[in-house]
């Protein structure tokens, strides 16, 4: 018997969602600055330092910046990527310029 049955179970949802996305559209081309971005996420309880990165530096670190570079050179925003309490958090959008290609007379 269940002593319990008269009190609610409410379940938590998952903090991860998965989610499939055409590689044709913008997001899908996209994805690996996605992950990264949300893999360098930090909790709610500590929202300055990177959950994984090395001594937790500060959040952006070096990684999430790059990132969110370049889901701005995507055309895309980057608040859609991050949870709302870390909004204020983001720095103002400003896309890189391309990566020098390492031939002469390129980018120089």
């Amino acid at each position: 018997m269940n002593d319990n049955a008269d009190t609610p179970v409410t379940q938590r949802p998952s903090a991860e969602v998965a989610v499939w996305v055409s590689r044709s559209c913008r997001v899908g081309q996209s994805d690996d600055p996605i992950n990264t971005v949300t893999r360098h996420l930090p909790t709610k309880d500590d929202p300055f330092h990177c959950s994984i990165c090395w001594q937790y530096r500060d959040w952006p670190c070096q990684p999430t910046d790059a990132a969110l570079h370049q889901i701005d050179n995507a055309g895309l925003r980057r608040a859609d990527f991050v949870p709302a309490y870390l909004h204020s958090r983001l720095p103002r959008p400003s896309p890189q310029p391309p990566a020098p290609s390492g031939r002469p007379g390129e980018n120089p």
